[in-house]
């Protein structure tokens, strides 16, 4: 699949970052938001003793003016540095002493699935999602809000990552802040086999898009390619309540290997769905040596 570098606005949405709701999950982790040029929403962490960090997620329309609001709300929350992760490329982030890193908090790069459009699933996926069919498994949906429905995707996700390696004691905590912060515009979809759940996977929706946020199975539920007939069903799903975008949230970039190097295998899976990859222009960040002096 050919790659699609930096995001077409014209083809997609906001992001998710850029949406009260994720704003309002921040705010559980301990960040704080504020609001610049009326739509930018600047994410702020305060640290004990030391000041804060400044993160902001996939802004658009970001220019000069923009940066010197940036460096003003920097100074008043004494931030050791900022970080921005674009949604295209911005010429004056060299200007303002912003340089490129390696450690990007975003999925550098992603698949993205036109809901507008009949989808083009690879010849094996609709094989894939006959099988399932065929095992009888059932797909059911749940608003993010279901304690249930959010017990049994916890669980799943956790085995999931046990299983891959990446399991990190704050998932339960952070897998329900997001389920709370997109109740009401969400999806907790979970596949079942003979009443047993064997995968899930939570959605979130902001405006006209909705995202892949996390995804797991049993090891039975690959058996019998659960995982395929959640994805069919929700992409039909989504594209009847006339969404456009179904963002898959990340896959393998080779610019970032140590940050994406265990999507190698989901990728490969998101690909089967007749998406279009895109490449963002990555992570930047400003430090800001003057205020770290001060504060040290």
């Amino acid at each position: 699949m050919k790659s699609v570098k930096f995001y077409n606005l014209n083809f997609g949405a906001d992001d998710i970052r850029q949406s009260p709701n994720w704003g309002k999950y921040l705010k559980r982790l301990g960040w704080e938001t504020e609001i610049i040029e009326k739509t930018i929403q600047i994410r702020i962490r305060k640290l004990p003793f030391i000041g804060s960090i400044i993160k902001i997620q996939r802004p658009n329309n970001i220019n000069q003016k923009t940066f010197n609001q940036i460096d003003t709300l920097a100074k008043k929350h004494r931030a050791i540095f900022v970080k921005v992760e674009p949604t295209t490329p911005i010429k004056p982030l060299k200007d303002n002493k912003y340089h490129s890193d390696s450690w990007p908090t975003l999925p550098s790069k992603t698949i993205l699935i036109d809901l507008k459009t009949e989808p083009k699933y690879a010849k094996d996926t609709k094989q894939s999602i006959k099988k399932a069919k065929n095992a009888n498994v059932k797909v059911k949906f749940f608003d993010p809000a279901d304690i249930d429905a959010q017990k049994i995707c916890y669980k799943i996700l956790k085995d999931t990552a046990k299983v891959k390696g990446f399991f990190f004691p704050s998932l339960e905590k952070d897998t329900a802040h997001k389920f709370n912060a997109f109740k009401n515009s969400g999806i907790i979809a979970i596949a079942y086999l003979k009443q047993r759940p064997v995968a899930a996977c939570f959605v979130a929706i902001f405006k006209n898009s909705a995202n892949y946020v996390h995804a797991g199975s049993t090891k039975e539920g690959k058996t019998v390619y659960a995982p395929y007939l959640i994805m069919d069903k929700l992409i039909k799903t989504l594209s009847l309540k006339k969404l456009e975008i179904f963002d898959l949230e990340g896959i393998y970039d080779p610019r970032y290997p140590k940050f994406t190097k265990q999507w190698k295998k989901f990728s490969v899976f998101k690909r089967k769905w007749g998406g279009k990859e895109i490449e963002y222009p990555g992570s930047y960040i400003k430090i800001y040596p003057k205020l770290l002096k001060i504060i040290l």
